[in-house]
């Protein structure tokens, strides 16, 4: 399904892919090219599986069997995908894993459960260490050197990871749950419990807005503006950080999620649906 027009000036929505989780994806993959970077020696993507009990029962077909088409939550595994072979390799990390980053040559997972972070060799795939952060780690940044860690449920504070050191510093935010970055600000931009968006520098809070009701992970966009979901109101909210000052926001899809910048677009996934739109900046 496409879709065209729509949304703030300047926030054209170019399409709209419905049905994702009800219907076989070959048809719309195939209508995408994606090249690796020929500036990366080994370009692979790294994506992470958890299984609870409740995502066992959301997986299972109405007689209480697997589907034999479908997603297959994995048990507490990180995935290492080759996009030009397409072969696929995963390794047990544990601990309900929560987010993956590629950085300082190494391949990091938080680890929600365990209250690790776990540090994998991305050409082996295994397990190097587990460092203790504190309970619930959840987001992961990289800046400034480090590996930047968020936490969930009454934490107060972040962490800095400094891989060299294996020094791991606290960082209070005064907030409850920091727990997610957004993606490719310069800066910490950090989303926290009740709709709060806190702005750090230099270990100090420097701005703090308080706008939504569900915010979900956002991202830079290329105007320069902080995008951020709300999943509640169905629209995604844009933020100046040079001002602090929230400039609007537009429609987005059911449960707007997930703000992410690839392929020149905006895309955001949609939590309450089943689809992705792409905007146009």
């Amino acid at each position: 399904m496409i879709a065209r027009g729509g949304g703030e000036p300047g926030q054209e929505l170019v399409a709209r892919h419905a049905r994702l989780f009800h219907q076989p994806q070959e048809a719309l993959l195939a209508k995408y090219h994606f090249a690796p970077d020929p500036a990366m020696e080994k370009p692979v993507l790294f994506t992470l599986g958890s299984e609870t009990r409740d995502s066992i029962l959301a997986s299972l077909s109405p007689d209480g069997t697997r589907p034999q088409r479908g997603v297959r939550p994995a048990l507490g595994t990180l995935a290492r995908v080759d996009p030009r072979s397409g072969r696929v390799r995963s390794v047990r990390v544990g601990g309900v894993p929560f987010d993956v980053a590629a950085a300082f040559g190494r391949v990091w997972v938080t680890a929600w459960e365990a209250g690790r972070l776990v540090e994998v060799d991305p050409s082996t795939l295994r397990v190097v260490r587990r460092i203790a952060v504190g309970p619930r780690p959840t987001g992961l940044h990289v800046a400034g050197g480090g590996l930047w860690v968020g936490f969930g449920r009454s934490a107060t504070a972040i962490a800095r990871f400094e891989p060299k050191s294996r020094k791991v510093e606290r960082v209070p935010v005064d907030m409850r749950a920091p727990s997610w970055f957004v993606a490719g600000a310069s800066g910490l931009w950090i989303q926290a419990a009740d709709n709060v968006l806190v702005h750090v520098e230099d270990g100090r809070v420097v701005d703090r807005l308080t706008f939504g009701r569900t915010l979900a992970q956002g991202a830079l966009a290329p105007d320069g503006t902080l995008w951020i979901p709300d999943k509640e109101q169905n629209v995604v909210y844009r933020v100046d950080p040079r001002t602090a000052r929230v400039l609007g926001s537009f429609a987005a899809g059911p449960g707007a999620f997930l703000a992410l910048r690839a392929y020149g677009s905006m895309w955001v996934t949609s939590y309450a649906g089943a689809d992705v739109w792409r905007f146009k900046p």
